[in-house]
């Protein structure tokens, strides 16, 4: 099944509506019958694109159709781990802060005291323009490609500790809401963005730029300084959520194929939806008898409307020709263009205009 043809987009995007609106069985122009659950078990979330990403279904996007849980989502694609946090964000010219984005993230835990907080971040902080920073030049002999101080810092002192203030955070508005994060792919350097057209690119390139002007250019170093760094950042993840109650850390890494990868960052939908049916599986297995009951409903009446969808689909694919495979084959060092416009807020009954994207 092609879920990311435009017409696939198109009714993902109305069964995703309809799961936002709390009070309405039939969204107009859908089938009658369609319902995605959102009278289940309550969800928060906030992150970057492996939660919100545009051009594509994601992790939270797939978690709507077919998990029966209700989540409200904060997560803007290309928002960094810092912004969401503490808030980096300014009004040029007065050069005033923006609201902090965590304040309303909080206020919405504290209100409906959700059963789950789900977080992605931290990719943005080191992918783009940022990357060039962790690389020693290949014509420098450096005695590590990685500047190792320099990672050890960011990720075991920085993002862990904005790892820590955000659980902590969390928890005093609603201790009993269950944190659970992931750590991302090794992501491959292939130059590709997420519109590539000849050796122009749009939105990305992330990774293989910064490699390419450090002078890194064998794809088996590059894929080895990409693989090291992520398998620190997991790592680091694993230890806060150990270190921590009621917070728990996936490992995605192995679940993730070469062929997953659609880009630099980013993964395709099919296997999204596997990352999210790895949340799915354990958000089931935390609830308790209480909250398993009330999912059961919701689940089952998601369940039934993506069955209708995946049929829609299926008559209008089952005439078209088999869409082209990736080929992920090196491309030449494209012009990054970097994107960091990350002020849409969470998800509501309200048509808002798409925010550009970063990355992740």
């Amino acid at each position: 099944m092609n879920y990311e043809s435009e017409d696939a987009l198109a009714k993902i995007n109305l069964a995703i509506w309809q799961h936002d609106q709390p009070a309405q069985k039939v969204a107009p122009g859908a089938a009658a019958g369609f319902f995605f659950g959102s009278n289940g078990v309550d969800v928060v979330a906030q992150g970057d694109s492996w939660f919100d990403y545009l051009p594509g279904v994601d992790i939270i996007k797939w978690l709507k159709l077919t998990s029966g849980y209700k989540i409200k989502s904060f997560a803007t694609g290309g928002d960094t781990l810092e912004n969401m946090v503490y808030g980096t964000e300014i009004k040029e010219g007065s050069w005033t802060r923006k609201p902090v984005e965590l304040a309303d993230v909080l206020a919405e835990i504290k209100s409906t005291k959700p059963a789950f907080f789900l977080f992605s971040a931290g990719g943005n902080d080191i992918a783009g323009d940022e990357f060039a920073s962790f690389l020693n030049h290949a014509d420098s002999s450096p005695p590590s490609l990685l500047r190792t101080n320099y990672v050890n810092d960011t990720i075991d002192r920085v993002f862990r500790g904005s790892y820590e203030d955000m659980i902590k955070r969390v928890k005093a508005v609603s201790p009993k809401t269950k944190i659970i994060f992931h750590g991302y792919g090794r992501a491959i350097p292939t130059g590709k963005g997420v519109v590539n057209f000849g050796n122009y690119r749009f939105i990305g390139p992330w990774i293989r730029p910064s490699l390419t002007r450090k002078n890194i250019m064998d794809p088996q170093i590059q894929r080895k300084i990409v693989a090291d760094f992520i398998d620190q950042f997991n790592d680091m993840l694993k230890s806060v959520a150990d270190s921590n109650t009621d917070v728990h850390y996936l490992d995605l890494r192995d679940l993730i194929k070469d062929e997953d990868w659609i880009n630099e960052l980013h993964l395709n939908a099919l296997a999204y939806k596997r990352m999210a049916a790895v949340f799915e599986k354990k958000m089931d297995s935390l609830l308790t008898p209480k909250l398993a009951a009330v999912l059961s409903e919701a689940k089952a009446n998601a369940l039934a409307s993506f069955q209708q969808l995946d049929q829609s689909l299926a008559a209008s694919q089952s005439t078209l020709p088999a869409p082209a495979q990736a080929q992920w084959v090196a491309a030449p060092p494209p012009p990054v263009v970097k994107h960091t416009n990350r002020t849409r807020k969470a998800t509501t009954t309200k048509a808002k205009p798409a925010a550009k994207r970063k990355g992740k």
